[in-house]
């Protein structure tokens, strides 16, 4: 049985379809909802960590300290280090080496057979429209076992004389295209890696790309004119994420946004740290209205008061079996929350 919470959830974007002109959603789908296909998939910050991994795997390749120092904060800076040492200043060279770096990691886990994709599936058949900040191809694996045919966008900046084009894809030539994946972000799969933002260089190009687009008579480049007239419902975003909350600023204050729906932000965080000042900031700043999957007493809540617990025990010499047993316990009960709130739209 669906919880009150969930239910409330189907109920507010139901309510925000009945008054859109258009009665279409589309999705930004960020790196925590991958996280529901499994307790060890790595979240965004982590991915810095790897970047420790690959200096040392590189003999000669010496970071300066303040790299080593500033990367678990600002992963965007010890990249664009990266690009420039590993590649000799050659820009391309220096990115190519780092997504084959990060793309074996997250080989690891696409390809792992205890994945699932149930959150994943639900998705892929409700969204037509699907934007992605997210490197893996976790909803790529969702839309061809599903035998959707889609069309995937990826965009290259080097192209057109460095003015940038997408590039789409279709995944099944000769037949028409059901849905679409745009992967705003790149793809661990672009061997060249010029499709890949990471670095602090690659962020500020694309918002100066944001900004430039915004101001038209209609959404067009990276945000086309089905995401303007739409519902965008955000899925597994942080409210940390500086680049999305610039991102949806712009968009809420551009003139063709003006009378039209805000942003749904669909969360797992506890109700209970969000105050009424802080909700009203986020939806008079960024045009974003919060949905909490989970009331702040939910079981989903008390697993991770347990885990965070067990967590810091592990940090201190603790056994980790515990640990895992509730981070394995939450990504199910997240993973069975989002496929009822997918199936319930």
């Amino acid at each position: 049985m669906t919880s009150i919470a969930i239910s409330k959830c189907v109920d507010r974007v139901k309510t925000a379809k009945n008054k859109a002109r258009s009665k279409e959603f589309v999705a930004l789908v960020g790196a925590g909802f991958s996280c529901n296909a499994h307790p060890q998939f790595p979240l965004w910050n982590e991915i810095s960590q790897w970047v420790s991994d690959v200096f040392r795997d590189e003999p000669g390749l010496k970071p300066p300290k303040n790299v080593l120092g500033i990367e678990a904060d600002d992963f965007t800076l010890a990249a664009e280090w990266y690009f420039y040492a590993l590649g000799e200043k050659k820009i391309p060279l220096g990115k190519s080496a780092f997504i084959k770096a990060v793309d074996i990691r997250l080989t690891k886990y696409t390809n792992n057979r205890k994945l699932d994709l149930a959150a994943h599936a639900a998705l892929v058949e409700k969204f037509d429209v699907i934007y992605t900040t997210n490197w893996d191809c976790l909803l790529e694996k969702s839309l061809k076992k599903s035998k959707i045919p889609y069309t995937r966008h990826l965009f290259d900046p080097t192209a057109c004389k460095g003015h940038g084009k997408w590039e789409s894809q279709i995944s099944t030539p000769g037949r028409l295209a059901r849905k679409d994946l745009i992967k705003y972000h790149g793809c661990c799969t672009d061997s060249g890696g010029t499709s890949i933002v990471a670095s602090r260089t690659d962020y500020d190009m694309r918002m100066r790309r944001v900004v430039n687009v915004i101001g038209a008579s209609s959404i067009a480049g990276d945000f086309d004119q089905r995401l303007g007239d739409a519902i965008p419902i955000l899925i597994g975003y942080s409210y940390k994420d500086i680049n999305v909350r610039f991102v949806l600023s712009q968009v809420n204050r551009s003139k063709s946004w003006r009378q039209k729906i805000r942003t749904l932000n669909v969360v797992v965080d506890n109700p209970a740290h969000f105050c009424d000042e802080r909700l009203k900031f986020f939806r008079d700043v960024y045009g974003i209205e919060t949905l909490f999957l989970f009331d702040k007493d939910s079981d989903y809540h008390k697993l991770r008061a347990r885990w965070e617990a067990a967590h810091q025990l592990k940090d201190h010499g603790g056994s980790s079996g515990q640990c895992d047993k509730y981070k394995e316990a939450m990504t199910e009960t997240s993973r069975q929350a989002f496929k009822e709130f997918f199936e319930a739209l």
